[in-house]
């Protein structure tokens, strides 16, 4: 484009792409005193102008995305016609779109981190799951449904922004165009299964399309590439397409996992969210201990694509330099050269110091600083100039240079050069009447420990860099807030106010951060959910993370069972790392028990249900959580109970059932001592004996339960007491009772009972309200654990 092309309020300077319905430009526009928006602009192409169907779509387009008000979402500034033809203006993103991306790594053979590919997709995640759920002024849904996420409508700008643009065939309800059945819309190789198919769609489908931008950011190949359109849809249909693995081994199994997840040929087996898909990758990103940030974005993609960030930069100003000498509305901008040029940092505010009439046009690119810098344009570092003593730059262009610039433009209008002597006059007057008060301007000399800073003037970045460093053209007798910032030290500061002509020498020494308490959890095998103090922090392996100080648990979950718990303190400051051995989630038990013909074998599981196993010889699976216990009974027989808990994968039980012992039978028993001391009188004489015999050797008797095989030596002695222990875990907290005993509260760990069986029950009258009992049988130095979780924690 040789010259900037009027359209309607809008001046298109450089077209940025074409397609078969419309042509997108690079456009400026301009408002009250110079006010300038560059924007991307999309226009309606005469062929398909008379096309009510499509202006429809193009409409509905600009009214779903003028809705949607996300960092992650590219903006819609208007809607209009102009020369007959239909416009859309956008926000306009400096940049290059993801399948850009994809083309110069392959072409420089170059690699996407792991990282930076997760970033991307996280962020299209959040505008997608801001769009998803969007509601409307009435808080009705609008059921938006993007239906073209695909890697030419995901951008990454120069400045580390993505945003997902390009919502022309979106669907959501109360839209005026529908599509017709049998009709496909959005990119073949980025559609679902079910969108193939013609099946109705969800969210999902675009969830579905994003594993796709995944995949290929991961292993830059195509996912689904056919040879032509029909077999790149056959693969979508089939969902075929090679393990991420095979393609590129660097990818971690957890993050293939997650991929291929998001690729699941059924709707239900994939994300169900955009936020559940988020935090997979969030979840991953902390597990490996590697973040992105928008900085490495920018970096990457400006390294990238440097030529080309050169040469857009060299368009704009070649526009502007235009603009500046032909476009009205440009010309009423009196800082156009700062927004060219950039600024790096304004440290007075404008009527501190103004410069005098009579010397020349300053340079906005005023000095701040006695090093080198470098303007946001690109250009080639240039030593930094120091400005005259008295003069302090002003953030805009003087009043008289602005007339003096526009008279230069339009020599032959009076008005400008009446407006111009006007202005000259008066800043004449008033600088006759302040030049007494302008005042040399100082300087800040800042020396830090560390040496590597930031430093913050009035709340903006004047400096990053290795100190000692000096802050020229400070105006005088001026308050300035500094504040200096440091990687692991606490912030720095403080207030300055520089005489005239002076230097402040300023050195701050910053004070080092509290040391972080941090915890790293290892498990073995790794894979497992870990729960701290009821909160989901990650899978194992876990790099060191920090947490506040004091007690807290960690619960260790396998395959959606609660394989390990753990309970520990950490003193502020501390660092620990817990590496543990997990026990396998379930266990394959094989039960033969004696006699085999009548012996049944149950399961009972946490909420007491007994499940019948089989008889004699089984063998089974249950989860080893600890809750499940093993039963084996037979008429005429003891019964065994043992609960299910091991680090093995397997365990095996030989029952050999004990017949039940002889019914205990009431026994009369002689104690003449005891009968005198208690004054009893004889009753129930011994069979065979002689009423007087028998008063004579039994004055008394009594009765008491002893058992047939027990003698009566071994009846005096009491048996020694023998204990195990118990440990009681509930959320939220209840009372436990053994034996209708209250115990305490939970938690309760290792308490002592007497060995044998017991009734454990957890009772909890607040909200919410439960009561559980359990059987357990407590063996001699053995602890037996019961956990219980009410239902309405298990979401929190």
């Amino acid at each position: 484009m040789k010259r900037p092309v009027e359209f309607g309020d809008y001046y298109l300077f450089e077209r940025i792409a074409v397609g078969g319905m419309a042509e997108v430009f690079k456009a400026a526009t301009y408002g009250v005193e110079g006010f300038e928006r560059i924007v991307a602009l999309k226009r309606v192409l005469p062929q398909v102008a008379q096309d009510q169907t499509f202006i429809d779509m193009f409409v509905d387009e600009a009214k779903i995305a003028v809705q949607l008000d996300h960092p992650n979402i590219g903006r819609i500034f208007d809607l209009g016609t102009a020369d007959d033809a239909y416009f859309i203006a956008m926000e306009y993103v400096s940049g290059h779109d993801v399948r850009a991306v994809f083309d110069r790594l392959n072409e420089t053979k170059k690699a996407l981190s792991i990282e930076m590919a997760c970033h991307i997709v996280k962020e299209v995640c959040e505008a997608l799951e801001y769009a998803h759920t969007k509601t409307n002024n009435m808080g009705e849904p609008l059921s938006l449904i993007h239906r073209d996420v695909s890697p030419q409508n995901i951008l990454v700008g120069y400045d580390g922004q993505v945003k997902l643009i390009d919502f022309g065939i979106a669907k959501a309800a109360g839209k005026a165009t529908k599509t017709k059945s049998g009709i496909l819309k959005g990119k073949f190789g980025y559609m679902s299964p079910e969108h193939v198919r013609g099946r109705p769609i969800d969210r999902r489908s675009d969830l579905f399309a994003l594993a796709v931008v995944l995949y290929e950011l991961l292993t830059l190949e195509r996912c689904f590439q056919g040879s032509d359109d029909f077999s790149t849809l056959e693969k979508v249909r089939q969902v075929e397409f090679a393990p991420v693995r095979s393609v590129n081994r660097a990818v971690p199994p957890e993050l293939e996992r997650i991929v291929h997840k998001g690729l699941a040929k059924s709707p239900r087996s994939r994300f169900q969210s955009a936020a559940e898909f988020h935090e997979a990758l969030q979840t991953f990103l902390y597990q490996i201990g590697s973040f992105v940030s928008r900085k490495h974005l920018s970096s990457f993609v400006s390294d990238l694509f440097a030529d080309e960030q050169t040469q857009k930069r060299l368009k704009l100003n070649a526009f502007r330099t235009y603009a500046a000498e032909h476009i009205p509305a440009a010309q009423q901008d009196s800082s156009l050269d700062d927004l060219i040029v950039g600024r790096t940092v304004k440290l007075a505010p404008t009527e501190k110091l103004l410069p005098p009439p009579d010397l020349p046009l300053p340079d906005v690119r005023s000095d701040v600083s006695d090093r080198e810098t470098e303007d946001i344009l690109g250009r080639d570092k240039q030593p930094a100039v120091e400005a005259k003593p008295t003069v302090r730059v002003a953030p805009s262009m003087p009043a008289f240079a602005q007339e003096q610039r526009t008279r230069e433009r339009s020599p032959d209008k009076l008005v400008g050069v009446l407006g111009f002597g006007v202005a000259v006059i008066a800043l004449m007057v008033i600088y006759v009447s302040m030049g007494q008060n302008v005042q040399t301007p100082g300087q800040i000399a800042i020396s830090t420990s560390p040496a590597e800073v930031s430093v913050f003037v009035d709340s903006v970045k004047t400096f990053e860099g290795t100190t000692p460093i000096t802050f020229k053209n400070i105006a005088p007798n001026q308050p300035y807030d500094l504040n200096i910032l440091a990687d692991g030290f606490q912030p720095f500061q403080t207030q300055v106010v520089v005489e005239p002509g002076q230097t402040f020498d300023l050195e701050a020494a910053l004070v080092p951060e509290e040391a972080r308490t941090t915890l790293k959890l290892l498990s073995i095998p790794s894979g497992a959910k870990v729960f701290l103090d009821e909160q989901l922090v990650g899978t194992t392996p876990l790099d060191f993370f920090r947490v506040k100080p004091g007690p807290h648990e960690l619960i260790y979950v396998r395959d959606g069972v609660e394989v390990h718990t753990e309970q520990f303190s950490l003193k502020r400051g501390e660092s620990k790392t817990y590496e543990v051995l997990l026990p396998p989630a379930s266990i394959d038990v094989t039960v033969q028990a004696k006699p085999l013909e009548q012996a049944s074998v149950f399961v009972r599981n946490p909420s007491g249900e007994e499940v019948f196993k089989g008889q004699g010889r089984v063998s089974f699976q249950v989860p080893n959580d600890g809750k499940h216990e093993l039963i084996v009974r037979a008429d005429g027989y003891d019964s065994k109970v043992h609960m299910i808990r091991s680090s093995k994968e397997q365990m095996q039980f030989n029952f050999a059932l004990a017949r039940k012992r002889k019914r205990t039978i009431l026994r009369k028993r002689n104690i003449s001592s005891l009968s005198q001391k208690k004054n009893i009188g004889s009753t129930n004489p011994q069979p065979g004996a002689t009423t007087q015999e028998s008063s004579k050797t039994t004055p008394s008797s009594e009765m008491r339960w002893i058992p047939k095989e027990r003698n009566q030596a071994s009846s005096a002695v009491e048996p020694a007491v023998l204990n195990g222990q118990v440990s009681v875990l509930s959320f939220p907290s209840a009372s436990v009772f053994v034996d209708g005993r209250l115990l305490g509260e939970t938690p309760i760990y290792k308490a002592e009972v007497p060995i044998g069986g017991h009734a454990i029950m957890i009772q909890r009258e607040r909200d919410p309200a439960f009561q559980k009992v359990w059987s357990i049988r407590v063996r001699q130095g053995q602890e037996e654990r019961i956990r219980y979780r009410h239902p309405s924690t298990t979401n929190r």
